[in-house]
């Protein structure tokens, strides 16, 4: 039989025994529910971020691009707007057929490889510039007709793009006739009613070139173009859309007419007995090729003698007419033009 003391011992054996396992038990437990906890984090940041991935939303807005003389790229800027609830970051642009920058510029400062991440805020927008000449290695042969791929990666490593197609340029043009009192002249009437865009165009310039001589420039859908001269002219319509593209047509050529700057004043020269009449137009420059018809003469003390009484203008632009004898007024008539009374006396 154990004594009393053995017996205290073992109870006091099961006891510790039953506590230590009660504190195995519990360290277990709570060593569990930590690993458990930080799964269950692991596992809400995993979800967060595949949330954040999937519900990232950058919508390219709008461009405005910058093109040369010759018509090609030279600088973009480019819109974009974060409809996420949460800030993002643009780490790469492109455009074209996947060509990348070595760096792009936001905000005033240099983005690329050791800067990245370009933040746009939630429900805000951004801006990002582009050089073509400094920020590419090789030029991606974008030109002012041609249609715009842009698409951005960002720090989710989602992409986002946007193609931008550049509008259809075309016009008519017609003549159309104007009087003048004195004169008729041809105008030239332009519309570009007939270019399209899947957007909207917003501006028509019109380039006018007169024998080579480019004119100030005309604007608006439609355009009426006063000729200054006789011709020939050629005419070029750029379109621009809402989004900043471009298109040009190519020359539409306006054959030489002497309607577009018509005769339109009559004047005469006296030396003697010769009489030289000649036809200027609205700047008071000799017409030539103008026919110029004598049709009456008025003399209160008889009647007058003329070498012809019609005639046409020589190549320099002149009528000469001898007065043979008499005393009196002449009459000069040429179209519509307002006629020339030349006082006249023989001198033998």
């Amino acid at each position: 039989m154990p004594t009393r003391r053995e017996r205290n011992e073992q109870a006091v054996s099961v006891i510790v025994g039953t506590l230590m396992l009660i504190l195995v038990t519990v360290t277990a437990a709570a060593g569990l529910a930590v690993m458990v906890s930080q799964m269950q984090k692991d596992e809400m940041n995993r979800q967060s971020h595949i949330a954040a991935v999937k519900n990232e939303e950058l919508k390219i807005t709008g461009i405005r691009p910058v093109y040369g003389p010759n018509g090609d790229l030279m600088e973009l800027n480019v819109t974009v707007l974060n409809l996420n609830t949460v800030d993002s970051k643009v780490h790469l642009i492109g455009i074209g057929d996947r060509t990348f920058p070595r760096n792009f510029t936001a905000d005033g400062l240099l983005y690329n490889n050791t800067n990245a991440g370009y933040e746009i805020r939630a429900a805000a927008q951004g801006e990002i510039s582009l050089n073509v000449s400094r920020n590419f290695q090789t030029d991606p042969g974008i030109s002012r007709n041609s249609s715009l791929r842009i698409f951005l990666i960002t720090s989710y490593y989602n992409t986002f793009e946007n193609t931008f197609k550049a509008p259809n340029a075309d016009f008519l043009l017609k003549i159309q006739n104007e009087d003048l009192g004195s004169a008729e002249r041809d105008l030239v009437v332009l519309d570009g009613s007939a270019s399209t865009d899947d957007g909207a165009i917003m501006e028509w310039t019109w380039s006018v070139y007169d024998n080579g001589v480019l004119l100030p420039p005309l604007h608006g859908k439609t355009a009426r173009f006063v000729p200054s001269s006789v011709g020939p002219f050629h005419v070029r319509l750029t379109v621009t859309d809402d989004c900043g593209m471009q298109a040009e047509t190519l020359n539409k050529s306006v054959p030489r007419s002497d309607r577009f700057f018509p005769a339109t004043y009559l004047n005469a020269t006296k030396m003697g007995n010769e009489i030289v009449v000649t036809v200027t137009d609205l700047n008071d420059q000799v017409v030539k090729d103008t026919v110029v018809t004598f049709m009456k003469f008025y003399d209160v003390h008889g009647n007058l003698s003329l070498s012809a009484y019609s005639a046409a203008t020589d190549l320099s632009g002149k009528v000469n007419v001898t007065l043979l004898s008499g005393e009196g007024t002449i009459r000069v008539e040429s179209g519509k033009i307002a006629p020339l009374f030349v006082p006249v006396k023989y001198s033998p």
